[in-house]
């Protein structure tokens, strides 16, 4: 009696912390890899350089980049990077926001295998996500303060 309880008790339990290994380390994995490429755009729209090959065109530093290519780029590249590593999710979706401040990255994960009770815990079994980068410049920074300095001494 008691091991017909005991037994599926601990089967349930072990299983369930084997896939809470599973879906941390899926949820890491995203995490890692999506703040690495929003810190690279970031790098790309304040220096204009290449995603791909994480170059930077020094002679076209500052000037301006087409922002719907770089999202593009960012998608494409995160989708590539994404689709190998993780054993519990598998992305549904990710779209890219870029501006002159900040990288926004929003995906949607859904589980490839679901434990039973689990997918009840997520609408339509997908989980949405949100991660960003800011862009500092610390040159438009102070060109900001010494534009207030200047404001400051003509009062």
């Amino acid at each position: 009696m008691e091991a017909a309880f005991v037994v599926p008790l601990l089967l349930v339990i072990i299983i369930g912390v084997i896939y809470l290994g599973f879906f941390l380390h899926d949820s890491l994995s995203m995490q890692v890899i999506i703040q690495r490429n929003l810190r690279e755009a970031a790098e790309h729209i304040r220096y204009c350089g290449n995603l791909e090959t994480k170059e930077i065109f020094y002679p076209k530093i500052y000037k301006k980049i087409n922002k719907t290519q770089l999202e593009k780029e960012l998608e494409a590249l995160l989708k590539k990077e994404l689709e190998k590593g993780l054993f519990l999710t598998a992305i549904e979706e990710i779209q890219a926001e870029a501006s002159l401040f900040s990288v926004k990255v929003t995906y949607i994960t859904r589980f490839k295998v679901s434990f039973p009770g689990v997918q009840h815990l997520f609408p339509n079994g997908q989980l949405p996500k949100e991660e960003k980068a800011i862009i500092y410049n610390p040159m438009k920074t102070l060109r900001s303060i010494g534009g207030l300095a200047d404001v400051e001494s003509r009062i």
